[in-house]
This record gives structure tokens, C-alpha cells and sequence, in this order.
């Protein structure tokens, strides 16, 4: 997979606290049996799950796409809700923003009983950094690749406030 070499990143907010952190993204099929819609974006509904440790798209979106599906040893037993299941993949681009696209990533096709068309897992989490707030009651969530150079702490910054509080 590449990214881009300069910092890019996404922010979500909410209005309210949530516990569901999804966004919209497009697609880029790179491998369609279909001449006429390789390399056009489709937007997807989108589910980040740090629980998830692949990215994945629903059959029907494989089917919708008519996506070539890649069956090798490479092929992923997907343990989850239901038991555990074999998962072909196939390889696309994945458009987070305008200024954030992930190339050639392998994407999973598995049936799963959440209203999503893709779950982002922590193959592509891992490729960056990843904060949820809950300030105010709001909940929002960024996202930023590649990693930035230096790891901060939410404790280092609880302990500032906690210095300024307690004065």
C-alpha cells in the first residue's frame, strides 16, 4: 500500500456523543471485470472499527463492482460474530478525502449484519494516528498518515490541566 508522503488527515465531529465513528469514502476499483467503471470513485458508507483488524466490503459491493477477487494463500480466516470464515480479497484504492487516497490496498469481501458498505479496520488505522474527543459531549474523531513524528499523551495533558486546577 502507498500514501502520500505529506501529512494528511481527516477530522470527523458529531453533534452528540456516539459510538459509532463512520464516515463516506470512495472506492477506486483497480481490478474490475467491468472496463467502464475501473478507476471511478464510488462513495460508500463507512465504519471504523478498531476491532476489526482488516478492511472489508460487503458482497455486494464486490458484485456491484464486478471486482476480480484474489484466491491465494493469502486468503484471510476472519473470526467474528457467527463463527469463523474464509475471506478472499481484491486490491483498490481507497479515497478518505480529497487530499487522503490509500493505494493498492487489500480489501476483504465478508457478509457482515452491520449497515455498512465498508468497515476500515486497523490495517489502514495503523498507518497513521487516530484520536476520538468526547469534549462537550461531542464526539469526534481524526485521523492522520503517515504518523507524526513524535508520540503524545493524553496523560501528559491531564496533568498540565490537573497542575493548572490545582494551582
Amino acid at each position: 500500500m502507498h500514501i502520500n508522503s505529506k501529512y494528511r488527515g481527516l477530522i470527523k465531529p458529531y453533534n452528540c456523543l456516539t459510538n459509532k465513528l463512520t464516515t463516506t469514502a470512495c472506492i477506486l476499483p483497480l481490478a474490475s471485470l467491468d472496463r467502464n467503471i475501473r478507476n471511478i470513485p464510488v462513495e460508500l458508507k463507512v465504519l471504523w472499527d478498531t476491532g476489526a483488524t482488516l478492511t472489508f466490503i460487503k458482497p455486494q459491493i464486490r458484485d456491484k463492482l464486478k471486482l476480480c477477487m484474489i484466491k491465494t494463500e493469502a486468503s484471510a480466516d476472519i473470526a467474528g460474530l457467527g463463527g469463523i470464515f474464509k475471506a478472499d480479497f481484491t486490491i483498490a484504492s481507497i479515497i478518505l478525502t480529497e487530499n487522503l487516497k490509500i493505494d493498492y490496498c487489500p480489501i476483504y469481501v465478508l457478509d457482515y449484519p452491520i449497515n455498512f458498505d465498508m468497515v476500515i479496520g486497523m490495517n489502514i488505522i495503523n498507518m497513521g494516528d487516530f484520536l476520538i474527543n468526547n469534549t462537550d459531549n461531542k464526539t469526534s474523531f481524526s485521523f492522520v498518515t503517515p504518523p507524526l513524528p513524535e508520540r503524545f499523551s493524553l496523560i501528559e495533558k491531564a496533568e498540565i490541566y490537573n497542575r493548572q486546577i490545582n494551582g
